[in-house]
């Protein structure tokens, strides 16, 4: 089954359709401009740790930033074709997930979840960094 959009298309292969919703088995980028944003943290502008053990406030900080970073480059969250998690805990997925969810589309974006050692500073729990595609 696939999804049209203008800029993407996420097309789910039958025996390989994603395990949660709101995820794409695979999304076709149409010819455009490419975002690719760096991973992000729970880090303000002040420079202050966000939600110091508190995996949910992080995400949601993570996303609303990422968000200001697609429109402020002309792009929403539903020009993003591909974002990457990583925690520290692979426990936090059933936190993380109905946050993701929350600010993703129906047919939302490739993904992948990964549990690594630890971020750059241990009051970070998660980051994530997202890839999005616009028409010129």
């Amino acid at each position: 089954m696939s999804i049209d959009h203008p800029m993407r298309e996420a097309v789910n292969v039958p025996g390989s359709e994603p395990l949660y919703p709101n995820y794409s088995t695979c999304v076709i980028a149409r010819p455009g401009r490419f975002i690719f944003v760096s991973g992000q943290v729970a880090v303000d502008e002040g420079g202050h740790n966000i939600g110091i053990g508190d995996v949910a406030a992080q995400a949601e900080f993570v996303l609303q930033k990422i968000n200001k970073i697609l429109e402020y480059n002309g792009a929403s969250r539903e020009n993003v074709v591909k974002d990457t998690v990583y925690v520290t805990d692979r426990e936090f997925h059933s936190i993380v997930l109905p946050i993701r969810l929350k600010h993703f589309p129906a047919n939302g974006p490739t993904s992948s979840f990964i549990e690594v050692a630890s971020l750059r500073f241990p009051e970070w729990l998660i980051e994530i960094e997202v890839v999005a595609v616009i028409l010129d």
